[in-house]
């Protein structure tokens, strides 16, 4: 073979290694991740979607830059705005609708959040509770404030129930028989759940609670209401009713909720069960 032919050849065969190197050479892929998506430190789907939610809702309706973030490790959520930042353990406080404001605060009422300004991170005087504002351009603010302390509520309650006792059968199975039949009788989404001895009802005007040792149940026939009344002043967190809260329960037609004696019933067998234990 000539030397020129030789020489042809040759290279030849180095491109052809050379391109079948780089087809068999995957090519390292663009990184997806986005250096501007917020971290809430924890792998927790649940409380990712709340917070992501929650602090969506106050991005576009708070003019204070408020947000929450929950520590996954240390058991505590945080919660920002522009003058102070709050720190508590999860399972010590519970949200609540503070006169159409998202309120929250410590469940046995001491000062167990603690408080740095935002600007120095200096401590201040620790805090029982503290509200925010969303506008309230219409009613359906007011009744997104009640959704975001339900879900602010349900992602606590998630938190929580790997530390805390879980509910009995009696309870559970007595619940049932209670949300069943406020879904079907009451007209304001009424849903009631018991966490580590309080007693909790959500609904689209109002989201309170008590400890179920203070509290008593009894029906009004004549006006067809359920009734949950404080033995102890002042027992409800997070409302503004003082001795008694009503709810009613009565038919399309107006009839009184044909189970209401076994919903009463339903009350009791939890009270009775939690103050058991």
């Amino acid at each position: 073979m000539k030397p020129l032919n030789r020489l042809f050849l040759n290279a030849l065969i180095l491109m052809l290694s050379v391109s079948l190197f780089a087809q068999k050479t995957p090519s390292r892929p663009n990184s997806t991740s986005n250096p501007n998506t917020t971290s809430y430190n924890t792998s927790n789907k649940e409380v990712n979607e709340t917070l992501s939610y929650v602090n969506d809702m106050l991005a576009r309706y708070n003019i204070y830059n408020s947000s929450f973030k929950v520590d996954m490790s240390k058991k505590e959520i945080s919660f920002m705005d522009k003058f102070s930042i709050l720190t508590a353990k999860w399972a010590d406080i519970d949200f609540y609708n503070s006169n159409n404001n998202i309120g929250f605060g410590c469940k046995d009422g001491s000062d167990c959040m603690e408080d740095r300004d935002f600007d120095t991170g200096s401590l201040q005087s620790p805090r029982s509770s503290y509200s925010l504002s969303i506008k309230e351009d219409d009613e359906k603010m007011i009744y997104q404030t009640n959704v975001i302390v339900g879900k602010l509520n349900d992602m606590l309650e998630s938190l929580t129930v790997g530390g805390a006792v879980s509910n009995s059968s009696v309870v559970e199975r007595n619940l049932k028989i209670i949300n069943d039949a406020f879904d079907k009788y009451n007209t304001y989404d009424a849903k009631f759940s018991v966490r580590n001895g309080r007693i909790y009802l959500d609904n689209s005007v109002s989201n309170f609670s008590a400890d179920i040792n203070d509290v008593i149940f009894y029906v009004h026939y004549e006006n067809k209401w359920m009734v949950l009344k404080c033995i102890k002043d002042g027992c409800f967190d997070g409302t503004s009713f003082e001795d008694e809260y009503s709810m009613s329960l009565k038919t399309s037609s107006g009839a009184i909720c044909p189970n209401i004696d076994e919903v009463l019933e339903a009350f009791n067998k939890i009270r009775s069960d939690v103050l058991s234990k």
